[in-house]
């Protein structure tokens, strides 16, 4: 694979990178797939096997995919030979923010209503773990570097936008829907190397026209770069002739 590309997808939480992930992580072979992480080292570790670091350079070769929670924008130089294709998926912080809650309260078991829960969250969380992911030092560094990916989606789009990413990597392009609020298990985390147990996420909240309000007041700069990735989204969709639907 030497001199091809590296996708390399920045998991930004409850965007859909479970779902992504998982397919995956379900379809592609296990050298293919480089899932980084400080679960994901922890499982190696247990199983004696090495660090990405370490692994020669015909196993690093085999690498098709670099996701999980510790992909950043400087995963891809583990392949100094292959060029990045970078990915992530942003999402509307107000249904985010809901996302984030049934999440939270699911894994506690906790009693506590939205907006006591609200009330401890910090402000603008797709910003500062986007800010981290790319070593961006303000927001229009990090709108900069988001133009030059090679997709940025929108959480709420990616019906229409999986087949297509899928397709470009390689495998199939119908797919399953994970993590879903009040489901039940059988959509519940798939068992990615270092992840938690599955555990069912039931639908504790749901998204209100005041929680929407409320939150895109308080959260301007995600509310923005939301905006941002429809604009990228549509951009890149064109340039990559992806406006006709994916054959079966």
């Amino acid at each position: 694979m030497s001199g091809r590309c590296v996708y390399v997808f920045l998991h930004l939480p409850k965007t859909g990178g479970t779902t992504f992930t998982g397919h995956l992580h379900q379809h592609l072979p296990a050298e293919e797939l480089l899932i980084q992480g400080p679960g994901a080292d922890r499982e190696r570790e247990e199983l004696g096997i090495d660090p990405p670091a370490a692994w020669p350079a015909d196993r690093l070769d085999r690498v098709r995919v670099i996701t999980g929670h510790g992909a950043d924008i400087e995963s891809h130089q583990l392949l100094p030979d292959r060029s990045a294709r970078h990915i992530t998926f942003i999402r509307d912080p107000a249904p985010l923010m809901v996302s984030r809650f049934n999440f939270d309260v699911s894994r506690s078991g906790d009693k506590v209503d939205f907006g006591e829960w609200y009330l401890r969250q910090g402000r603008n969380p797709t910003f500062r773990r986007l800010r981290r992911l790319l070593g961006a030092r303000s927001l229009e560094e990090t709108e900069a570097m988001l133009r030059q990916f090679w997709f940025v989606g929108a959480t709420e789009s990616l019906d229409d936008d999986l087949p297509h990413l899928f397709a470009a990597i390689g495998v199939p392009t119908e797919w399953v829907n994970r993590r879903v609020a009040g489901a039940g298990k059988d959509v519940a985390d798939l068992h990615l190397p270092g992840a938690a147990d599955p555990v069912p996420v039931e639908r504790h909240a749901v998204l209100t026209d005041e929680i929407e309000t409320r939150v895109h007041i308080d959260h301007p700069l995600d509310t923005r770069l939301h905006r941002l990735a429809f604009e990228l989204r549509a951009g890149r969709r064109e340039a990559l002739g992806w406006n006709t639907k994916v054959p079966a």
